[in-house]
């Protein structure tokens, strides 16, 4: 039996952990997930935990979990995860939903999501700068549009809040990677290099209609926010911090099946 260690804060940092579970699942008939380090989870990791869930549904494997601390059971997102029977249909993704003060998650399957867009705007409107909150909810909208329009994914999670001085979205899915989805129209020598290409003005996969405005919008409107932005797919991810100008693009050992985009505001100095 495998035995994967959580790490101590499941967030959108480091992801190698997730990258490999997903791997794992195709191979193992049972996988140990020891809880034991976790000691909070941010809004993107409440995301990453619910994809897990579904993910493991999916390839039908059977899951023990150790050292669950006890403040964090209450999370739907650790608690669809960490059930021990097996259901034979999917749930219904709402399940995995949360709604807080500070933090929104919702799931959902084959349409956009007016309920996100409307908690959305009722707890972070006045909490947020008016561009940043213009930016989010374009942000939301255009991704859940990639989503529906390209990824072919039969749920996805969308998620929102405030965590340590940042604003933090996201919409993650697990339906046809940004390389896969490009391969029907474009050649490019890699992974990387399909995800380099997503993010430019006009790149699209549409033929009767204008598209390729959703990502470029996204790492626009994330540049000039002076934000955060990680984009994943396939075996390649990219994170740009527009504050400092560093950059990360690398490809990656496992396969992400689907697209995981999250985006951080800085909140410091803007009202």
């Amino acid at each position: 039996m495998l035995r994967i260690l959580l790490p101590q804060i499941v967030s959108d940092g480091r992801l190698d952990w997730a990258y490999a579970i997903f791997q794992s699942l195709r191979r193992q008939s049972v996988v140990h997930f020891d809880w034991s380090r976790v000691q909070s989870i941010t809004p993107a990791g409440h995301a990453v935990l619910a994809c897990l869930a579904d993910a493991t549904f999916e390839q039908g494997v059977q899951s023990k979990h150790t050292g669950i601390p006890r403040e964090l059971k209450h999370w739907p997102s650790v608690r669809h995860f960490t059930q021990k029977e097996l259901k034979e249909t999917f749930s219904d993704p709402a399940i995995q939903n949360i709604e807080t003060a500070d933090f929104i998650l919702c799931g959902n399957s084959t349409a956009q999501d007016m309920r996100f867009l409307e908690s959305l705007e009722s707890k972070f409107v006045h909490r947020l700068s008016e561009d940043i909150f213009f930016a989010a909810k374009l942000i939301a909208t255009e991704l859940m549009n990639n989503v529906l329009s390209h990824a072919g994914a039969e749920r996805y999670y969308l998620y929102a809040g405030l965590w340590e001085g940042e604003f933090h979205l996201g919409v993650l899915d697990m339906g046809l990677s940004i390389p896969a989805k490009l391969a029907q129209k474009y050649s490019y020598p890699s992974h990387l290099a399909a995800l380099e290409l997503a993010l430019k003005k006009g790149i699209s996969t549409r033929r009767l209609r204008v598209g390729g405005f959703g990502l470029f919008y996204v790492y626009d409107f994330l540049k000039e926010c002076e934000g955060k932005l990680t984009l994943i797919s396939g075996k390649a991810q990219i994170r740009r911090y527009f504050k400092t100008g560093r950059s990360q693009r690398n490809e990656l050992k496992h396969l992400l099946p689907g697209t995981w985009c999250f985006a951080r505001f800085p909140l410091e100095g803007k009202k």
